[in-house]
């Protein structure tokens, strides 16, 4: 818990630091919905920037002490679908941390990435779901003005439509982990309520 309670709040200061709406227009309730319902879709992205200043070592390897406790609340399929998945990310931006960082912002700039969220909890306005997705656009075209930059538009368009198929695959990733914590009892459950709780105003 404590582990990913580290790992959350990086990530959260993160996107204080370079989405400047997020720190200063949004209220607490939005910043709050936005965190719950996105970030923990993120641990993959965060995975992989973990595994680059670690030699390529994954940070749940199985030579680790926390890998048995990973098992344990994960299960041993989602752990080998999460290392398939880093290392698949990691060969595609990897070794480009500028398109890293641009993508985890589209991603977190998504009006809710969990497919599983009660819609009688907090929504925000019609008016804040436009801006977040404004914003989110604002990122997507800073992100194909990079990959014309470095790649050309053909190419970059190419490395475009691959970044997409692993967002999809992420999200789907992110909806069965949800799914498995909800049914793997006690613990799994309460990681769970963690990541859907877990918010820093």
């Amino acid at each position: 818990m404590s582990v990913l309670t580290v790992r959350l709040t990086s990530l959260v200061s993160f996107f204080r630091a370079t989405i400047p709406s997020f720190s200063m227009d949004m209220n607490s309730n939005d910043r709050a919905w936005l965190v719950r319902t996105n970030l923990h879709y993120l641990l993959l992205f965060s995975s992989m920037d973990l595994m680059n200043i670690n030699n390529n070592i994954i940070h749940f390897d199985s030579k680790k002490a926390c890998h048995a406790v990973y098992i344990h609340v994960y299960g041993q399929d989602l752990l080998i679908r999460a290392e398939y998945l880093i290392n698949k990310l990691n060969q595609l931006i990897g070794f480009d941390p500028p398109i890293s960082k641009i993508v985890q912002i589209i991603f977190f700039l998504s009006p809710s990435l969990v497919t599983n969220y009660n819609q009688n909890s907090y929504q925000p306005s019609e008016k804040t779901i436009c801006h977040i997705m404004e914003l989110q656009e604002q990122y997507i075209n800073i992100l194909w003005s990079y990959l014309i930059y470095r790649y050309g538009e053909i190419e970059g368009h190419k490395f475009l439509m691959s970044i997409i198929g692993q967002l999809l695959e992420h999200q789907k990733f992110g909806a069965d982990v949800d799914k498995s914590l909800l049914e793997r009892q006690p613990f799994a459950n309460l990681v769970y309520t963690m990541l859907m709780s877990f918010s820093l105003n």
